[in-house]
């Protein structure tokens, strides 16, 4: 699913911002 992958994809440059 678009949404799913989106929303990984959305945790993952949060948590590299940090």
């Amino acid at each position: 699913y678009y949404r799913l992958r989106g929303t990984i994809a959305v945790r993952a440059l949060n948590l590299l911002r940090g």
